[in-house]
Formats: structure tokens, C-alpha cells, sequence
């Protein structure tokens, strides 16, 4: 095979591979800014994620003076932030956040403020849901599901980015919180287990990730209660690397070269 064949079949070979590459979820990140409404002081916190295995946490945003330990098993995962020295008074506000990979779909969350690993009161929480390609479409996702046992009201804004996010750009007051944009005039109230409308991008390659970002209020007697969390969630949506389709082009390529020298 001469070397203009060669060079034609690669970019025909590199065009299909282009074409069949479809875009998924590859990386999710929480990050959760929560106050303590125990009426005491706490110095740990602990999530269990639900839906997830412990090799598909892919890195923690760890406050200082905190550390973080992992465990769990199969289906499930537990996170325990702990503060050696460090406590969140009654009615603080504490920052914590959490990246998955793989895919990663959560299904459920629990969380609770401890004191030395006892817990002491739970606290509202709330999981975003990302999808990509449901139905063969090219849309990005995101549905907020109340996961607490009671009703809670959550307010949602949204922004997107042409970086590639980590947990270090989601943080309440940085640009991507500013500038996002309040999808929900008011509140709305979701009793437990209910969700969101889901919000939909249009996926493009110029834009990689998508970010949804919450708060989250106590409910009290069917009225908006105090301020429990704000949550900032991004998806980093990109193409699905063909390597294997592109393995084998190359190895066929290899072996005409061979041949085409015999």
C-alpha cells in the first residue's frame, strides 16, 4: 500500500470513528454548602450515596482542618467528613463536595450532622439526576429528586461552561454561581420522593459542562421553612472514546503495510 492510499484509508478510517462516537456523562460533581440546624455543635458529617460503589468516587472537596474516609460495598457508598479540632457551630454553615466517574448513576442519598460519629440530626437533602442519550436524543439532562423523608422546597438556577469543571469550580459567590441563571421565580415544594421538571440542554461540543445549582428550604406546615443547603452540581459531558474501533483500524492498516512489503 503506497503512502497517499494509506493516508486516505486512515481518514476515511478516522471520519467513521468520529462519526459513531456518542456523547455520555463522564464525570458528575456535588458540592453541597450545609447548615447545621441541630441546635448543637457537630464535627462530622456522613453521606451515604446510594447507587454507586466506592471505586466510582473519583475525588472530595475537604474543608479545613477536615479529612475524609470512604467505605461501603456493592451498590452503596458511605462518606464520613471528619474535624479533629474543627466543629460547625448551631446555625453555621459548612462546605463539602464529592466527584464521581464511570458513569456513576445515584439513586438515593442520606445524610446527617454527627458529633465524634454519633448521629445528631439529619439534614435536607437532594440529588441531581444526569442523563445523556435517553431516547437517542442529543440532550443533556438534570432532575432534582427529594430525597429526605419529608417535603422540602427547592429553588433552581443553571449555567454552563466551556471548561471542563471540577469540584473546585463550583462554589457558591464563584463566576459559574453569578452568572447562572434562576430557572424558578419561587420555591417550588416537592414531597419526599417527588422531582423537579427536568431542565434540558441541547448538547454541543463547544460545551462541555452543564451545571444545576439549588437550594434547598425546610418545609413547615406547607410553608417555605429556613434556608437547609445550597447545592452546585455539574456534568461533564464529552464524546465516547472509540479506541477499540480504533485499535482495530490501526492494526488492519499495520497489517496491509506488511503485506502490501512482502
Amino acid at each position: 500500500m503506497n503512502r497517499s492510499v494509506l493516508i486516505a484509508v486512515l481518514t476515511a478510517a478516522l471520519a467513521a470513528t468520529s462519526a459513531q462516537a456518542q456523547p455520555s456523562v463522564r464525570n458528575t460533581y456535588w458540592n453541597f454548602d450545609v447548615v447545621n440546624h441541630t441546635g448543637t455543635w457537630a464535627n462530622d458529617f456522613h453521606v451515604e450515596v446510594q447507587g454507586v460503589d466506592p471505586n466510582q468516587v473519583s475525588d472530595y472537596y475537604t474543608p479545613g482542618g477536615w479529612t475524609v474516609a470512604e467505605g461501603g460495598g456493592s451498590g452503596y457508598t458511605d462518606v464520613d467528613w471528619d474535624g479533629p479540632g474543627a466543629y460547625v457551630a448551631a446555625g453555621a454553615t459548612e462546605h463539602f463536595g464529592m466527584g464521581f466517574h464511570d458513569n456513576a448513576v445515584v439513586t438515593g442519598t442520606t445524610m446527617n450532622w454527627t458529633q465524634d460519629g454519633v448521629s445528631i440530626g439529619s439534614t435536607g437533602p437532594a440529588r441531581s439526576k444526569w442523563t445523556i442519550w435517553e431516547g437517542g436524543s442529543w440532550d443533556v439532562d438534570n432532575t432534582v429528586w427529594n430525597d429526605f423523608g419529608s417535603a422540602i422546597w427547592v429553588k433552581r438556577r443553571v449555567n454552563t461552561s466551556g471548561m471542563i469543571i471540577n469540584l473546585n469550580d463550583l462554589q457558591v459567590g464563584d463566576p459559574l454561581w453569578i452568572t447562572g441563571t434562576w430557572l424558578d421565580t419561587t420555591p417550588m415544594r416537592l414531597l419526599s420522593g417527588q422531582s423537579t421538571p427536568t431542565h434540558t440542554w441541547v448538547w454541543q461540543l463547544a460545551i462541555p459542562s452543564y451545571v444545576m445549582m439549588y437550594e434547598i428550604y425546610g418545609d413547615v406546615g406547607g410553608q417555605i421553612g429556613q434556608l437547609e443547603a445550597t447545592w452546585l452540581t455539574g456534568a461533564v459531558v464529552l464524546p465516547e472514546p472509540a479506541t477499540g474501533v480504533m485499535l482495530l483500524v490501526l492494526g488492519g492498516l499495520a497489517l496491509l503495510r506488511r503485506r502490501d512489503h512482502q
